[in-house]
């Protein structure tokens, strides 16, 4: 479930990351999409494009996957649709790597409002506007990072409708932490955010115990 704008908890921080814009003295007019529609529209189109289309965009963002290998097998960026992922034998290593990254992370929050819950959170993760940016072995044996993220429109604190970009998880292995593969990721979703104009991109922040406030 996409964190709420009301909800207030003791152990984790919301952060709205503001799409960067050039200074101007006034504010840019609010942009509609090409087909003439809403906000809602700018979240719906988001949501119909293809992996295919996804990958494309998403190669030129984020360049060259690390120099890194897995075993003999080569890392590759790949992008994936949530029902997509949960067919394939890759959903494993993604549970994998957020039960043992977050798990205890979670307990040890005892937040009222992000309590673990596995079954509620494979539902979400697989859920059919999850999209997923993958960073794992050619030959798809191992997982090296993956981000979650979905397009959203809702109203914000004013009541007026908003374009979102929700990151759900953002998931480095032990192995690959420090490497700059969080930032290379964030920069092309902020690059991407632009490209299809959302206004907003909003994430949870666990505190307690976590490297994630440093990404």
């Amino acid at each position: 479930m996409a964190p709420s704008r009301t909800e207030k908890t003791t152990k984790a921080q919301r952060v709205s990351l503001p799409i960067r814009q050039p200074k101007k003295s006034k504010p840019p007019p609010k942009r509609e999409p090409e087909e003439g529609g809403t906000v809602k529209d700018l979240a719906e189109i988001a949501n119909m494009k293809s992996t295919a289309t996804l990958q494309k965009d998403l190669d030129k963002l984020l360049g060259t996957a690390p120099a890194n290998k897995v075993g003999d097998a080569t890392l590759v960026w790949k992008a994936y649709q949530g029902p997509e992922l949960k067919s394939t034998p890759q959903k494993d290593n993604v549970w994998s790597l957020f039960e043992t990254n977050m798990r205890d992370i979670y307990k040890e929050a005892k937040d009222p409002y992000l309590k673990w819950a596995p079954a509620k959170k494979k539902k979400e993760l697989y859920d059919k506007k999850s999209r997923y940016i993958l960073l794992e072995a050619e030959d798809h044996s191992e997982l090296a990072a993956f981000c979650m993220f979905r397009f959203e429109a809702e109203p914000n604190y004013e009541g007026e409708m908003e374009f979102v970009m929700y990151i759900y998880e953002i998931q480095v292995a032990k192995a690959f932490q420090g490497a700059g593969i969080c930032r290379r990721i964030f920069g092309a979703l902020e690059q991407l955010s632009s490209r299809y104009e959302v206004q907003i991109i909003m994430l949870t922040v666990f505190k307690c115990k976590s490297l994630s406030p440093r990404f």
